[in-house]
């Protein structure tokens, strides 16, 4: 995509809940829901890229994220219209009425490049087992078929 990398660091390990956050899940959502956290990280890159006069961010948020508060389509224009009473900063999530797989067959990304990628919610390696793997691993069998 010819886009530059800009890493920035903010440990948010000691705050929320979920097995993302390596701690029970107590709201009665999904257990790897995190609350909070892509509102954070919203308002980070936000901030980090201030600079950018208009501001459009772009989250992945997919059908099945829908699940998690954060995953609804007024969670993304709640967060367009905080953002936007700052600046000229938008919030869009171009997939949210997508599911995994129709947006895997629209990019047109070949089947086996999935074997190089995972969606953990516990480690820093796929652990096969927890919502985020066994759903990457599901998309990926019926990519291969």
């Amino acid at each position: 995509m010819g886009l530059p990398l800009e890493e920035r660091s903010a440990p948010l390990g000691s705050f929320g809940a979920g097995s993302l956050a390596g701690s029970p899940q107590t709201l009665g959502y999904a257990p790897e829901f995190w609350p909070f956290r892509n509102q954070m990280l919203i308002t980070l890159a936000a901030m980090a890229f201030s600079r950018c006069d208009p501001l459009e961010i772009l989250i992945g948020t997919v059908a099945s994220d829908a699940v998690h508060p954060d995953g609804t389509t007024n969670f993304v224009q709640a967060m367009s219209a905080v953002l936007g009473a700052q600046g000229r900063v938008s919030v869009r999530s171009p997939a949210i009425e997508l599911t995994g797989e129709e947006l895997l067959v629209r990019s047109g990304l070949p089947a086996e490049l999935l074997g190089w990628t995972f969606s953990c919610h516990t480690g820093e390696w796929a652990c096969g087992q927890c919502r985020g793997c066994t759903k990457h691993n599901s998309l990926k069998a019926r990519r291969q078929e």
